[in-house]
């Protein structure tokens, strides 16, 4: 799908889209703390100044100086927050469904942002997502009941390659679901609390190997906990859990679609 307008609720006076052509200009607009997305009055958009319109299928979302939740279902072409300064986006028991498949959605991008899913909400983006991107800090997700899906790759700070820890999380609470295609982890770390992470396309070296490195822990780091490494004999993706004791690595069989990131030199 293209995507031709741009809808943006922000802090700043202008930005540069990325993925659509030209620039964007927009005037500031105020945002206190937790306003839910049916409010008409929170949205500016820069192509229909003046209109009192929310956001589409056709329009990329960003989301920055406050919060915004959920609660009813939405859908736009892409959402970013953290993209012009910081910004939340709760998922309360409502739906997210991007349908952008060019472009990218974040929880942070180069400002925090923060991505929360509750009370049985869910999220699919349909292309990439990014929790920061390259030593920008401060990205977050947090899942708890409700579920998050990507269609395409999962970046902890995509195109970071220093060795500097980032302050880049994401957690899985228990009842959570993070589903993705790809995982790549540049920096920070993914707490499986309870919760349950599965990756449609990887090698389970990779992943244990972040593990070893702590970038992928159990129940924040708690001692007794380990991550349950698992390969489901049906679909041949990989399930990350946690567990209190015994076996923390088995493999029922290795998955059968390579990664770009196991692939040896």
């Amino acid at each position: 799908m293209h995507v031709t307008r741009t809808m943006k609720l922000c802090a700043l006076s202008f930005a540069v889209t990325a993925g659509i052509a030209g620039a964007d200009t927009f005037r500031p607009v105020r945002l206190e703390t937790d306003r839910n997305w049916t409010n008409i009055n929170l949205w500016f958009s820069t192509n229909r100044p003046g209109e009192k319109v929310f956001p589409g299928d056709a329009d990329e979302t960003r989301i920055s100086g406050g919060a915004v939740r959920i609660t009813t279902p939405v859908t736009v072409g892409y959402l970013k927050v953290g993209s012009e300064g910081s910004g939340t986006v709760i998922i309360d028991g409502g739906t997210l469904v991007t349908v952008g498949t060019s472009d990218y959605n974040s929880a942070s991008f180069n400002a925090p942002g923060t991505l929360i899913v509750t009370n049985g909400g869910s999220a699919v983006f349909n292309s990439r997502f990014m929790v920061g991107f390259k030593n920008y800090g401060g990205g977050r997700v947090e899942i708890y009941d409700g579920t998050v899906r990507v269609a395409r790759s999962y970046f902890h700070n995509k195109d970071y390659t220093g060795s500097e820890p980032i302050n880049t999380r994401t957690t899985v609470h228990q009842g959570g679901v993070l589903e993705v295609n790809e995982l790549i982890l540049n920096s920070g770390v993914i707490n499986i609390a309870g919760g349950t992470v599965m990756i449609r396309k990887g090698y389970v070296e990779q992943i244990t190997h972040w593990i070893a490195e702590g970038r992928i822990i159990a129940m924040g780091g708690a001692a007794g906990w380990k991550i349950k490494v698992t390969v489901d004999p049906s679909t041949g993706h990989i399930v990350l859990t946690a567990e209190l004791s015994g076996e923390s690595f088995s493999v029922g069989m290795r998955s059968p679609v390579p990664s770009c990131f196991g692939k040896k030199g």
